[in-house]
């Protein structure tokens, strides 16, 4: 492999003669792009770094050099808070978290020494909580453990209340050049945010009161539990950069603390190191520079310029090793292209990577109905996410969504958005953001159909390097058309389409929305299905309607159930919503006619009162212990030779495997076709 050879030119706006003091702070930059970085210490108060090009020269390095060149931009400067705007930690937070600890009489208290081991884990809760778990827990402490997670929030919440007298008071200043660097980013139309693991509260009073409420209107700020894992992890920085809506190989990032700079990298961002009184003495060695300040003129040790200068360096490398290492094919072959697992196309990207030619079609789904996304993301998403991690499916359908479509006030309706027409709607609109921007959902699309209140909808998660070639949210196939109450979300790919329905409810009697609403969706459904023959189809959600015997666990329960004591005209309409005579009669019509097969039932013969049903009842009442199958994965007769497994993923009467919903998540895996003659007679 060719060495790697990099310089900098640059200029000193400071005197040439340095103090002891200054040469004490003289920063280091260490380039980390190429495949042995090498590292250069460079001595001098200021490193105002005009912009940079790279030429490979002729032994096969590259060389950088100052050009005149029109001078590159970050899309977004993203600042950490405490260590970085401030240096909170040791006289600030510290100092709070101890005076709480004393004015709870909870014979605690965290010295410096302490206090910078304790750094190491991100978030004041996720602290203290460990530091308790490890010496024990104080005696005033709750022994249950949900107890003990609201008496942790309350030590947090007044710690931070003490904090805020801090800020106000501005006992606490600004780090030298954080001011100067902020208003050349806000001056050059790059955009600005903090993002930090504190208390969004305290976060915007340091914001607010040091940088002054004018900076702060122009200021994003991602702090607290705004996402649900913490810094090492890229969570906060993700979502910072799908908010903002930047690429994030076009984000410099300015931390203080070896955790912040893991999460940096792992989102994929150009990271700055302004060591702290705690970090000082930490690994930095994957940074792209190290100071100890960002400084202000004459101690300024860099700009925005110099933040520049790092994209374009990165942009330069890249290139050329992209050059330097392209493989030379032979002739007349095609070389094969690696899946894209790249997060969504953003501003200034490509056209993003084919995927491979065995690969471009999903071959793994999930369905599930969440019964309130929103619920299952605030309770059970730590469960749920290790579920898709482990599967790590293609393509998730969820029903029952429970968010309202946005809109309202005079405005038309949109039911691809979620709503954020209230405070209350918008917190929940970022709950479920950031929750779908954390792994692994953040190598995902999503789509929405979504009623106009909190009840019904469906939303549809595909992961970005399988790109369907159109999606639709009706039966009809028509571009703009949502069907009522957001029931369906339809995607077509090259080779099939995938249909996921929340099909209604029978219900208990003969009224509008009830049997006839049912009977008018059956019939639309075959409808669909004769005009779409054309390709094969995957059609998968909850169907309400267990279509055999074995399908339910207490098919005498079921048959004669009433409510109210109502007993239907018609003998066929008799029974518990989903089992009724007529529904099941309906279902088996409409799978004969739509050429469809059972995936489940055409891999389990068998009745299987353990993990064989998808809804169960509520573990307390007359319906304990009540189940039924009315989740399906229905598929072409053309794809069933493809089944690989289909499962049901909970199990007995308490629920496990639900994650907080009655009904558990159902999976499907295909194999891919033997040949590319077979995909096309799939296809035709």
């Amino acid at each position: 492999m060719a060495t790697v050879k990099i310089s900098l030119s640059f200029v000193s706006l400071s005197p040439s003669s340095s103090s002891s003091t200054q040469s004490k702070l003289s920063p280091s930059f260490i380039p980390n792009a190429a495949p042995s970085p090498a590292k250069l210490r460079f001595n001098g108060k200021c490193l105002r770094a005009k912009p940079m090009v790279h030429r490979a020269s002729r032994s096969g390095g590259i060389t950088c050099s100052a050009t005149s060149s029109p001078m590159t931009l970050p899309s977004a400067l993203l600042f950490d808070c405490d260590g970085v705007l401030v240096d909170t930690e040791k006289d600030g937070h510290r100092i709070s978290f101890n005076d709480t600890f004393k004015e709870r009489e909870l014979d605690v208290t965290w010295d410096v020494e302490l206090y910078g081991e304790l750094l190491k884990i991100g978030g004041g809760k996720e602290r203290m909580t460990a530091y308790f778990n490890k010496v024990g827990w104080p005696e005033k402490a709750p022994k249950d453990e949900a107890e003990r997670k609201e008496f942790i929030a309350g030590l947090h919440k007044q710690k931070t209340e003490l904090f805020m007298v801090l800020i106000e008071k501005k006992l606490l200043p600004l780090r030298p050049g954080v001011a100067k660097l902020v208003d050349q980013a806000l001056t050059n139309g790059v955009k600005v945010a903090v993002c930090s693991t504190s208390n969004e509260k305290a976060v915007s009073a340091i914001v607010s009161c040091l940088l002054g409420p004018e900076r702060a209107e122009k200021i994003k700020i991602f702090a607290g539990d705004v996402v649900l894992k913490k810094k090492p992890d890229p969570a906060i920085y993700n979502l910072a950069a799908e908010t903002l809506g930047v690429d994030p190989s076009k984000c410099v990032v300015v931390e203080d603390s070896a955790i912040g700079l893991a999460a940096a990298k792992a989102a994929g961002m150009t990271c700055i190191v302004t060591k702290s009184g705690y970090t000082a003495d930490e690994d930095f060695e994957n940074a792209d520079a190290v100071f100890d300040c960002i400084g202000d003129p004459p101690e300024e040790r860099f700009d925005l310029a110099f933040c520049g200068s790092l994209l374009q360096k990165h942009h330069e490398i890249a290139k050329a090793m992209k050059r330097f290492f392209k493989p030379i094919e032979k002739e007349g072959s095609t070389a094969a292209k690696k899946p894209c697992l790249s997060p969504e196309k953003r501003e200034g990207d490509g056209d993003g990577v084919e995927e491979e030619k065995n690969q471009k079609e999903p071959s793994k789904f999930v369905t599930w109905n969440a019964n309130s996304f929103l619920l299952r993301v605030k309770n059970d998403w730590s469960q749920f996410s290790k579920f898709v991690s482990d599967f790590d499916p293609d393509v998730i359908a969820v029903q029952e969504v429970r968010m309202p479509a946005a809109g309202g006030k005079g405005k038309p309706k949109n039911p691809e958005e979620l709503s954020d027409d209230t405070k209350v709607l918008r917190e929940e609109k970022q709950i479920l953001t950031r929750a779908l921007s954390s792994p692994p959902f953040g190598n995902y699309r999503v789509w929405w159909s979504l009623a106009d209140s909190k009840y019904a909808g469906t939303a549809l998660l595909v992961k970005k390097c399988f790109k369907p070639k159109k999606v639709y949210f009706n039966l009809d196939k028509l571009a703009s058309k949502h069907e009522p109450d957001g029931r369906v979300i339809l995607a077509e790919f090259e080779t099939f389409r995938l249909l996921n329905t929340y099909s209604p409810n029978n219900g208990w009697k003969e009224e509008e929305n009830s049997f006839q609403r049912r009977r008018k969706w059956d019939k639309r459904i075959v409808e669909f299905l004769n005009k779409t023959s054309d390709k094969p189809l995957i059609w998968c959600g909850d169907l309400n309607v267990s279509h055999e015997e074995i399908d339910v666990s207490h098919p005498e329960f079921f048959a004669t159930a009433k409510l109210n004591g109502y007993v239907p005209p018609n003998k066929e309409d008799c029974g518990q919503p989903g089992f009724t005579p007529s529904e099941r009669r309906r279902f088996g019509e409409t799978m004969k006619e739509g050429m469809l097969v059972d995936a489940y039932r055409y891999l389990h013969k068998e009745q299987d009162m353990e993990s064989g049903f998808s809804w169960s009842g509520n573990p307390i009442g007359k319906y304990r212990g009540k189940r039924m199958r009315i989740d399906y994965f229905l598929v072409s007769e053309q794809l069933k030779d493809r089944i690989v497994s289909c499962k049901m993923h909970g199990r007995g009467i308490e629920l496990e495997g639900f994650y907080g919903s009655d009904h558990c998540p159902v999976t499907l895996e295909l194999s891919k076709p033997s040949s590319e003659t077979e995909q096309n007679q799939v296809s035709n």
